[in-house]
Formats: C-alpha cells, structure tokens, sequence
C-alpha cells in the first residue's frame, strides 16, 4: 500500500450536541456560583456534562497515515500515535482494536472506507489473517441485542422507585434513569454474552 491519508467525516448533529452541553455546563456553572444553596443535583450535572465535554477529544480523529510498515492516528487535541500493522487485533463496524488502544469508527460517515483500508492490508499480507481474532463482530451484535432488554428493565426500575422517592421537580430524576441504565446494560450484555458462549 502506498502512503495514504484516511481523513474521517463526522455528521454535524454530534458538534451541535457539543455546543449544547457546552451551553448546559455554562448555565450549571453560573447557577454553582451564584446561588448560594449549592445541591447535590446541580453538582452532579457539572459533573456528567463537563465529562461528556472532555470525552470529546478522546473520540474524534482528525487523520489516519497509511505507510508501508504501520499507521499514524492523529486526534484534534493529542499527540499522534504510531501503530505497526502487527499490532491490529480485530476488525469491527464500530472499532479497530490494536494493542495500542481502540480505533473508533461509530460515528465515521465514511467508516466503511476506513474498514476496506484495513481489508486491502490483510490482502497484501501486510496484516496476517492470523492475528485477527475475529471476535468484535460477534460482540457488536450482541451489544445491540442487549440494548432493548437492558431498557425495558431500567425503565421499570426507574418507574418504581419514582414512587417511593419523589423527586417530580427534580433534575435528578431524569438523570436517574441514565443512572439506572448504564449498571443495568452491562449485566444484560454479560448474561448474554455467558449464555451465547455456553455451548
């Protein structure tokens, strides 16, 4: 493979999401200094929303280098990271998974360009067939069928703990369902996944 540069293309509503949450922080944070009743709510939006913000640069790649011998994963806010084609482990839809760390390619338009960059290496030996475990496929469907069960079950939670805690005016009584959910999906997946292995 000749050097080339894979430049991913992001859709905008996930830049517009950002200004928003940058918006809901700016507004948080106003409402932490000035009021003088500081809860627990309010401290636990700053908290979730500053740390969605700061998720952002870890995920997004401004570009791929292709060379010869290894890649170059360059993001927006970090220093470019090397990756020899022996280091690839597996080649999925939503991620590349490499000793050095994951590559995510979820939220790529032009994804699949990525994931056929990938396949012409395995082609041309540069990456051995062999070191690919051939496992994120099969765990990608699996998360997406975990999706639903885990939020019928959250939801139910959610509902029946409105009742007992009444928070109706209560910001956190939005952000408990996300609270519910993220625990609840985990065990789903892992109850799947045990189940799917067993043969």
């Amino acid at each position: 493979m000749q050097n080339i540069i894979f430049r991913p293309k992001y859709p905008i509503h996930p830049l517009l999401g950002l200004v928003f949450l940058i918006s809901l922080e700016t507004l948080f944070l106003w409402q932490f200094f000035s009021s003088k009743e500081n809860n627990f709510e309010l401290l636990l939006g700053i908290g979730l929303f500053g740390l969605t913000i700061l998720m952002f640069p870890f995920v997004y790649i401004r570009q791929i280098k292709f060379d010869s011998r290894s890649f170059g994963v360059e993001k927006y806010s970090f220093q470019s990271k090397l990756i020899d084609y022996s280091d690839v482990m597996d080649i999925g839809k939503t991620m590349i998974t490499t000793k050095k760390g994951n590559i995510p390619t979820m939220g790529m338009t032009n994804s699949v360009i990525l994931i056929e960059l990938f396949k012409q290496l395995i082609s041309e030996g540069k990456i051995s067939s062999l070191q690919i475990e051939n496992k994120l496929i099969a765990s990608e469907v699996l998360s997406r069928k975990a999706i639903l069960p885990a939020s019928v079950i959250a939801f139910i939670l959610w509902v029946i703990t409105s009742f007992v805690f009444r928070f109706e005016k209560s910001l956190f009584r939005d952000l408990s369902l996300l609270l519910y959910w993220i625990p609840t999906y985990f065990l789903v997946y892992n109850f799947m996944k045990i189940n799917t292995s067993d043969p």
